[in-house]
């Protein structure tokens, strides 16, 4: 069965590789780096809907918020574009909860969201030059056979 975790480990292993940047998972008691530049992922709400009849089939949207922390604006458009360019046309290997790699492959959904945050507070560098990306997975599962 495809987790929250699997896909969230999925894409941090995908955009590391494709970055080579840093990418943490965001979690209870997170802290932030102290060195830019790091991507962070973030598990949003996720939502489930049927899709056939007596319950044998569930969608499930996946929701991520993905953010970019550079160290300069120059740099945040440049990881901002190779991002764009992964979310839009690769297909990101599935590992499981464990770290295993599966034999599946996900898309994100192509309506994704790409939102710049200027920065409130100037002794705070961290939150300088930061993009965050609202992407979305859509996972069917069929009752009898898991995830399609």
């Amino acid at each position: 069965m495809i987790s929250d975790l699997g896909l969230a480990y999925s894409l941090r292993l995908a955009i590391e590789a494709e970055l080579d940047v840093p990418a943490h998972i965001k979690n209870d008691g997170f802290r932030y780096p102290d060195d830019k530049p790091f991507i962070l992922i973030e598990s949003m709400q996720n939502n489930n809907q049927q899709i056939s009849k007596m319950r044998e089939t569930i969608n499930t949207i996946f929701r991520y918020q993905v953010g970019i922390f550079a160290e300069y604006s120059y740099k945040r458009s440049e990881y901002q574009s190779q991002l764009r360019r992964l979310f839009l046309f690769d297909e990101i290997p599935y590992y499981d909860e464990n770290g295993i790699i599966t034999e599946r492959t996900f898309v994100i959904e192509s309506g994704f969201n790409e939102v710049p945050i200027p920065n409130d507070d100037l002794t705070d560098s961290t939150k300088s030059h930061r993009t965050y990306f609202d992407i979305e997975i859509n996972i069917k599962t069929h009752k009898n056979r898991g995830g399609i």
